[in-house]
């Protein structure tokens, strides 16, 4: 995870971020978890 300052805005309006910084990691666990859950529920 990641903090920042917003620097603009991508084709998606998500935010572009300068001045990075790492705030949080995470585990492979949540990262497999969220693959799933995507797959499942968003990805159609």
């Amino acid at each position: 995870m990641l903090t920042g300052v917003v620097v603009g805005r991508g084709p998606d309006c998500e935010p572009l971020l300068g001045d990075v910084r790492p705030v949080a990691r995470l585990t492979d666990q949540v990262v497999h978890d969220a693959t799933r859950l995507y797959q499942a529920v968003l990805d159609r």
